[in-house]
């Protein structure tokens, strides 16, 4: 899986909240054991893409992350 490049992810957290990217109920952060140590949120997503919560869409300045297709309707 690629991940988000530090621009893009910049551009995305201008839109949500950085904490909302993280995928908390999976595999990749139960096994990196996240929930029990204090870690930067950017710099893990950046280094481990597959702790991103996906899909992540972007129509213009818009983002939204997880499946929401009564928002992407709407756009």
């Amino acid at each position: 899986m690629r991940g988000l490049s530090k621009g893009e992810l910049d551009k995305v957290k201008s839109a949500v909240v950085l904490e909302d990217l993280i995928d908390t109920a999976g595999k990749e952060y139960a096994k990196r054991n996240l929930k029990y140590i204090v870690h930067d949120p950017e710099e893990m997503l950046l280094c481990y893409p597959l702790l991103f919560k996906t899909p992540i869409v972007r129509n213009g300045s818009k983002v939204t992350v997880g499946y929401r297709p009564e928002v992407w309707n709407g756009w």
